[in-house]
């Protein structure tokens, strides 16, 4: 609801794979397994959704989204609404950690420098573990 308020025009927030309650093993993960996992898709730019019932990806009129290609992070990656995400994930002192790709945490790392908040943005980016 707080991404609304903030970013009114934006899409819904997508839950991909949740752990089983209990923990065990999740279709397609290594992880997943300790009943605490849950992947979430990223905010686009362009704010179209991702399509349902995919098990294995993201995928988008019939293509998987890839958000780091080569060494290059999508222009369909919306940073600074993905960042805001990050920021609200963080103060609900629920999470321990997130994984994102090593590129995508590095890109925050930049964008938290850019914007000036990197040194209050520390310890959010601190959560950020490569995978």
């Amino acid at each position: 609801a707080e991404m609304t308020v903030l970013y009114p025009d934006t899409e819904r927030l997508q839950v991909g794979d949740i752990s089983n309650e209990k923990g065990g093993k999740a279709g397609g993960h290594d992880s997943h397994t300790n009943g605490l996992d849950t992947d979430l898709a990223y905010y686009r730019m362009d704010r179209s959704e991702i399509e349902p019932n995919h098990t294995l990806g993201y995928f988008l009129n019939g293509k998987r989204i890839n958000y780091v290609a080569g060494g290059v992070i999508s222009p369909d990656f919306d940073i600074e609404r993905n960042f805001k995400f990050i920021q609200m994930l963080y103060s609900s002192q629920i999470l321990s950690r997130i994984f994102v790709d090593a590129l995508i945490k590095k890109t925050f790392c930049e964008y938290t420098k850019q914007m000036g908040i990197f040194d209050e943005s520390v310890e959010i980016l601190r959560k950020l573990r490569p995978w």
